[in-house]
């Protein structure tokens, strides 16, 4: 008798530990920043002090893919590719700082070197408006850097995306009435402008960025891919050799080149042209 009401109450215990591990949410926090510590915090194997570091993530920094169970005070993070552990009072989450335009497109929404990088466009006072914010870890504005057109197409005329490299990072800004302008990510000074004179990429840009830096940049209305370095040099314009191939409105980086997509082939609806890293006309094919 008393076997067996000591195993009901086992098997008791045991749904009771299930239901608690059903109960159990996931909460995804997303970036977060380390703080209220002297110069670093332990990444932990687990979510205990017993269990080994994997590393110190040092004050300040951004780490990303932060979840948590409910309850819980361990948050499981990414730092640099290595998930582990930190404690959560460690770490507060990083706020996605307000935009000033009200209906605005968010066309850049990046995090580089722990800043926050947001670049919205908006329709106004007969242009196209780009505004680039750059926030810090608690939300505070760095900077911001502000670009229009005069008119208004069915094509859009301003961009923006991160280049440079991993190491060195810019930030682009491109408007196609004054041309491609480098950022400086802490700062947000002007480092380069390739002005329209000198080159003009068109609109609707599509563009593609290699591991050293190398944009591979191409739009309606502009030339065909045009490699820049990150110090705004112009390395190579290419040409698909037929005037039957235009609207270019994709590109690929693959291994073998720059692969594009274009809306038009000749007798072909649309295809793709494969360049090779010196802008020569590798292969041709329709879709």
């Amino acid at each position: 008798m008393l076997k067996r009401v000591l195993a009901c109450l086992l098997a008791a215990c045991l749904l009771l530990g299930m239901s608690a591990i059903a109960l159990a949410e996931t909460e995804y926090i997303g970036e977060m920043t380390v703080i209220k510590c002297k110069e670093a915090v332990n990444l932990r194997q687990g979510p205990s002090t017993d269990t080994p570091s994997l590393g110190l993530v040092p004050l300040g920094t951004v780490v990303t893919d932060c979840t948590r169970e409910s309850g819980q005070e361990w948050v499981y993070v990414n730092y640099n590719g290595t998930k582990g552990y930190i404690r959560g009072d460690f770490l507060e989450a990083v706020p996605v700082p307000e935009t000033v335009y009200a209906n605005e497109f968010t066309i850049l929404d990046e995090t580089v070197k722990g800043l926050h990088i947001l670049a919205d466009q908006q329709y106004a006072n007969g242009g196209e408006q780009l505004q680039v914010i750059c926030a810090d870890g608690s939300g505070r504005e760095v900077w911001r850097q502000e670009t229009a057109t005069s008119d208004v197409t069915e094509l859009t005329q301003t961009d923006a995306f991160i280049g440079g490299t991993l190491d060195m990072p810019i930030v682009l800004m491109y408007n196609a009435e004054q041309g491609l302008t480098a950022l400086d990510v802490a700062t947000g000074s002007v480092l380069w402008t390739l002005d329209r004179d000198t080159m003009h990429l068109g609109a609707s840009i599509s563009r593609v960025v290699d591991a050293g830096g190398t944009m591979y940049i191409g739009g309606y209305y502009g030339p065909d891919p045009v490699a820049i370095d990150m110090n705004g040099n112009v390395l190579w314009q290419s040409d698909a050799g037929s005037d039957d191939i235009f609207w270019l409105y994709s590109m690929e980086l693959r291994d073998n080149g720059i692969a594009c997509h274009y809306g038009s082939m000749g007798d072909s609806d649309s295809g793709w042209v494969l360049y090779d890293f010196n802008g020569q006309v590798v292969e041709i094919t329709s879709d």
